[in-house]
């Protein structure tokens, strides 16, 4: 559960610098990629330009709340 509440703080961070990706850096945009990756999506890039590039693609996913189960979606136990 720490995990995601380091990302949302991390989330607040990088928008709270406002004007987007014109002032975000290469460690900002896999912050912001990472908050609408989704199960299914592909691998984040590791470079600027294609981190843009699937974070465009996937910025318009639903923002859930990654800590609430779905219904009928399992608990992943370790």
């Amino acid at each position: 559960m720490g995990d995601e509440a380091e990302l949302t703080r991390k989330v607040q961070e990088v928008r709270a610098k406002g004007d987007g990706l014109a002032s975000w850096n290469v460690k900002d945009v896999q912050v912001m990629a990472s908050w609408f990756k989704c199960p299914g999506d592909s691998k984040l890039p590791t470079t600027r330009a294609p981190l843009v590039a699937h974070y465009e693609l996937t910025r318009n996913h639903v923002e859930i709340d990654h800590t609430t189960l779905k219904p009928g979606e399992a608990a992943v136990l370790d």
